[in-house]
C-alpha cells in the first residue's frame, strides 16, 4: 500500500473510531436500528421476514430509495458502499465483471458468488466470455448482500455469499408508481441518459395486484479507436457505450387470505458497441481512452426470467413453492487480431507484420445460451417466539449452457506455409457431436480456430435449518444441506489455432458436497446483537477443454500437463461480529472479523506464450479479514457515515505441477503466500449527508459526498512461480470522489452530480497476450468524470 494511502486510510480508521463518540453507517448501515425504530429495513436473507438489526449474520441492506440517494446505478458501484464485497469492473479477458466477497471469486467454472432476482438464482458458469449476471437496480424494493458461505439456506455457488435483488411487489390495496429521467455527460465526450416508468396497484381490491416497470439506460462511451497509420487519428469516438433495457411485469393473486400466487417475468438486454478493453502496444503511443483495436467489438447479453410462486399460509407454517425458467443469450465479437499476429508470426515477427499489413484483421466471434430450471419446496414455522422454529424444503435445478467460438482470418497477406483456413460447415467432420460453422467475414481467408462445447449441471438437495430459543435473550441455529449434483462436459474444436482436431468425449463428475451451519447470538439488550457463525459452502468442479501440445508445447515445459478435470472446492467460515445503536439512536455500529479456510482451490491459470489458460484445484487458501460500518448523526439534518473493509487471502502453500521427465523438477506454479487473484487488500467508503429544508417555496435541499478506495490487488501468482507475469502481476490501487446534490417538494426531486470527480485512471485489467514479449496490451478502466442531472417524480 502507497504511504500517501496508508496515510490516509489511517485517519480513516481513526475517524471513524471517534465517530463512536459522536454518532450511524454508511446507506445500509443506516437501516441497522432497533427493532421499536420506525422505517427500519426488513429483510428476507434467512428465508422468513426480520428485521435487519435482529438478523445475527453479516448482511448489507439497501432499499430503492437509498440506491436513488446514493447514485448507485450498477452492481460495481454498489460494491464500494459494502465492505468485503468487491466487483472489479473490466477485469476479465472478455471484458466482464470479476466479483468476490471476502476473497472468495472465480472467472471460470461454477460461481462462488449466488445471484439472485427475487427467489430465482441466475447464476451461470464463468468463463473468459461470460460473467456474472448483472441485474438492472430500477424499481428495487431492496439489495442484500450475504457475507460468508450461504450454503445451507443457498446451496452451491453461493459459496462466498449471495447478492439478492427484490423488486418491488404488488400492492393489492393501493397505487404507487415512480417516473425517473437522467442525462449526462463524461470527460471524454460521451453522452448518457436514462429514462424509466415503474407503477402498480389493486386490479381488483385485496385479490388481485400488478406492478409493470420499463427502464432504459445508456452509460456514454469514452474510449476513441485510433488510426494505426495515422498518428493521432481518430477513427471512432467513444466506441463503448451501453444501453441496458429492462421490463418486469408481476402479478400477486389472493383468492383468500390464506393462499397467495405471484406470477413474475424479467426482461433485459444489456447491449455494448464495444467492449471496453483499450489495445496498445506496438503503434505510436496513444493517450488515455485510447485503442488501436483494429475491428468493433460489440457484444449483447439477453436475459428472459419466469417465475411462479405460490405460498399457502396454514397458521402455524407457510409452505412456499417457487418455480422458474431462466433464459440467457450472450453474443459477443472480440478482436483477436493482435493475438493472430503473434501466434502465428512470434516475438521476431509479428512487429513486421503488423507494420507491412496495419488492416490484418482476425475477429473472433462467441455465442454462449444457458437454459436454467429450478424448483424449491421449503415450509417455514411462522412463530418466531416459539422455543423452536426453523424451515425445511428440498431444491432441484437443471443447467444446460454451450458456447460457440469462431476466430477469422483475413488471407490477404503473407502467411507461413502450416497456417491454413477452415471453410463453412461442420466444425469436425464425421463427429456425432458437431456443429455448423460458417466461412466468416472475409472473401479470401476463414476460419483460424473454432471451439463448440456444452456443459450441464444437475443438483438434487434437501435443506434444514432450526432456531432454538435458548433464553429470551440466547438463541442456537443450526442448519444443514445434503446435495447430489453432477456435471458433464462434451467438446471439439478445429482449426490452426485449436492445433488441428481436439475432441473431448461426454465427461462427467458427480458429488455429494454436505454445508453444515452452526449460529449462536446474544440480544443483549434490545438495542445490541452479538453472534458467532461457523459455516461451510461448496462449488462444484468441472473439466478443462484439450491444449494444443504443439502450441502450448514452451507453457506444457514450463508449467507441466494440464489437468483433464478438477474436482469441487470448499470453504470453512468462522465469524463473529455486532450489531448496535447507541447515543439514544445517534450512532449506529455493524461489525465482523472473519476466518475462512478455502479446500482445494480452483483457479484459472493463463498460459500466456500460447493464450490457452485452464482451471486446476490449487492447494489450500486462508482469507481473514474484518468489515466495519459506523454512521453518525450528529444533528437531525447531517449523517456521517464509514465502511471499511480488510481481507488478506493468500495460498498456505507451495502450488507443484507435474516433474519435468528430463530433469524430474516439478515447476512451482504458485509460491506459498501468494495472494489470490482480484482480491483487494483494504476497501474504504466514507460519506457526509446533508439534508435540511430550504427558506424557499418549502423544498428540501440535499447534498452528498462519496470517498471511496480500493486497494491494490494481484492477477497472476508472485515472483517465484512459472506463472508470475510482472506485466500484468499488479493491480492498480484507486480514489474515487462523487458528488450529488439535490432539491426536493412534495413528490418531486431534481439532483445534479458528478461521478469520479478527479478522473482517476486505474488499470482495472491488464494482460499482455504474448507472453514475455509484451508486444502489445490489453487494458480496461473506470469511467472518466462523468456529470448530469436526474429528476424524479412518485405518486
Amino acid at each position: 500500500m502507497r504511504p500517501a494511502t496508508f496515510s490516509r486510510l489511517t485517519a480513516l480508521l481513526c475517524t471513524s473510531a471517534s465517530l463512536l463518540a459522536l454518532a450511524p453507517m454508511s446507506a445500509h448501515a443506516q437501516s441497522a436500528e432497533a427493532a421499536s425504530a420506525p422505517g427500519e429495513i426488513v429483510v428476507s436473507a434467512q428465508r422468513r421476514n426480520e428485521s435487519l438489526s435482529k438478523v445475527p449474520i453479516s448482511i448489507a441492506a439497501f432499499t430503492g430509495k437509498d440506491l436513488e440517494k446514493t447514485g448507485i446505478t450498477d452492481v460495481s458501484e454498489l460494491s464500494k458502499a459494502t465492505p468485503g464485497f468487491h466487483v472489479s469492473p473490466g477485469a476479465t479477458i472478455g471484458g466482464g465483471n470479476n466479483i468476490s466477497i471476502r476473497g472468495v471469486s472465480t472467472t471460470q467454472g461454477a460461481a462462488t458468488v449466488g445471484i439472485y432476482i427475487d427467489d430465482v438464482p441466475t447464476q451461470s458458469r464463468a468463463n473468459n466470455w461470460t460473467q456474472p449476471v448483472s441485474p438492472s437496480l430500477f424499481d428495487l424494493e431492496r439489495v442484500e448482500v450475504l457475507r460468508g458461505p450461504q450454503g445451507t439456506l443457498y446451496g452451491a455457488s453461493s459459496e462466498g455469499g449471495t447478492v439478492r435483488f427484490i423488486t418491488t411487489a404488488p400492492s393489492l390495496s393501493q397505487w404507487s408508481g415512480k417516473a425517473v429521467g437522467e442525462v449526462n455527460t463524461n470527460a471524454n465526450g460521451g453522452i448518457g441518459y436514462e429514462t424509466g416508468v415503474a407503477m402498480g396497484g389493486p386490479l381488483i381490491a385485496d385479490k388481485l395486484g400488478i406492478r409493470v416497470s420499463v427502464d432504459n439506460r445508456r452509460d456514454g462511451g469514452f474510449i476513441d479507436q485510433m488510426s494505426r497509420t495515422v498518428a493521432g487519428k481518430v477513427l471512432n469516438s467513444n466506441i463503448n457505450s451501453t444501453d441496458n433495457t429492462s421490463v418486469r411485469v408481476a402479478l400477486t393473486y389472493a383468492p383468500n387470505d390464506k393462499l397467495t400466487i405471484t406470477p413474475f417475468f424479467n426482461y433485459q438486454r444489456l447491449h455494448g458497441n464495444d467492449n471496453g478493453l483499450i489495445w496498445s502496444g506496438i503503434w505510436p503511443t496513444s493517450g488515455k481512452y485510447q485503442s488501436f483495436e483494429q475491428t468493433s467489438t460489440p457484444y449483447t447479453d439477453e436475459i428472459k426470467i419466469g417465475s411462479l410462486k405460490m405460498a399457502y399460509n396454514f397458521g402455524g407454517a407457510t409452505l412456499t413453492s417457487i418455480t422458474s425458467g431462466n433464459w440467457r443469450d450472450l453474443s459477443r465479437v472480440d478482436d483477436y487480431t493482435q493475438v493472430a499476429a503473434y501466434n502465428i508470426f512470434g516475438a521476431g515477427g509479428t512487429r513486421a507484420f503488423m507494420a507491412n499489413n496495419p488492416n490484418f484483421g482476425s475477429p473472433q466471434s462467441t455465442a454462449t445460451k444457458q437454459t436454467l430450471f429450478t424448483q424449491e419446496i421449503r415450509l417455514t414455522t411462522n412463530d418466531q417466539t416459539a422455543p423452536v422454529y426453523g424451515t425445511v424444503g428440498v431444491f432441484l435445478s437443471t443447467s444446460k449452457q454451450s458456447l460457440l467460438q469462431v476466430e477469422w482470418g483475413d488471407a490477404n497477406a503473407s502467411y507461413p506455409s502450416a497456417v491454413y483456413f477452415l471453410q463453412s460447415g461442420n466444425l469436425v467432420p464425421s463427429n456425432a457431436f458437431n456443429y455448423t460453422v460458417n466461412g466468416g467475414p472475409y472473401s479470401a481467408g476463414g476460419i483460424l480456430a473454432s471451439k463448440y462445447q456444452v456443459e450441464i449441471d444437475r443438483q438434487a438437495s434437501a435443506f434444514a435449518d432450526a432456531t432454538w430459543n435458548v433464553t429470551s435473550k440466547l438463541k442456537f441455529n443450526a442448519g444443514v444441506r445434503v446435495a447430489r449434483q453432477s456435471y458433464s462436459f462434451q467438446y471439439i474444436g478445429n482449426g490452426y489455432f485449436q492445433g488441428g482436431v481436439q475432441i473431448l468425449p461426454l465427461t462427467s463428475t458427480k458429488s455429494t458436497p454436505i454445508n453444515p451451519k452452526f449460529n449462536i447470538s446474544w440480544q443483549a439488550n434490545p438495542n445490541l446483537l452479538l453472534y458467532a457463525t461457523a459455516a461451510k459452502g461448496n462449488r462444484a468442479g468441472g473439466a478443462n477443454r484439450p491444449i494444443p501440445s504443439a502450441r502450448c508445447a514452451a507453457d506444457i515445459a514450463q508449467n507441466g500437463s494440464i489437468p483433464q478435470t478438477y474436482g469441487d472446492d470448499s470453504v470453512w467460515s468462522f465469524e463473529g461480529g455486532m450489531k448496535g445503536r447507541f447515543l439514544g439512536g445517534k450512532l449506529s455500529v455493524s461489525g465482523s472479523g472473519f476466518y475462512l479456510k478455502w479446500h482445494n482451490v480452483q483457479q484459472n491459470l493463463s498460459l500466456s506464450n500460447c493464450s490457452f489458460s485452464y482451471v486446476g484445484n490449487f492447494g489450500d487458501a486462508t482469507s481473514k479479514g474484518f468489515d466495519l460500518s459506523v454512521s453518525a448523526r450528529p444533528t437531525s439534518w447531517a449523517t456521517i457515515s464509514g465502511n471499511v473493509g480488510y481481507t488478506k487471502a493468500t495460498l498456505d502453500q507451495n502450488v507443484t505441477g507435474t516433474a519435468n521427465a528430463t530433469t524430474g523438477i516439478a515447476p512451482v506454479l504458485a509460491t506459498k503466500g501468494s495472494a489470490l487473484s482480484f482480491v483487494p487488500d483494504w476497501t474504504a467508503d466514507v460519506a457526509l449527508d446533508l439534508n435540511h429544508a430550504l427558506p424557499w417555496y418549502g423544498l428540501n435541499g440535499s447534498l452528498r459526498v462519496d470517498y471511496q478506495y480500493a486497494g491494490q490487488y494481484t492477477r497472476t501468482p508472485a515472483l517465484g512461480s512459472t506463472l508470475y507475469n510482472a506485466i500484468n502481476f499488479q493491480g492498480d490501487a484507486y480514489e474515487l470522489v462523487n458528488l450529488r446534490a439535490g432539491v426536493a417538494k412534495d413528490a418531486w426531486t431534481f439532483s445534479v452530480f458528478a461521478k469520479n470527480l478527479t478522473n482517476a485512471y486505474p488499470t482495472l485489467y491488464k494482460s499482455s497476450q504474448s507472453g514475455a514479449a509484451n508486444i502489445f496490451l490489453m487494458t480496461s478502466t473506470l469511467a472518466p468524470r462523468t456529470i448530469g442531472a436526474n429528476f424524479t417524480y412518485r405518486w
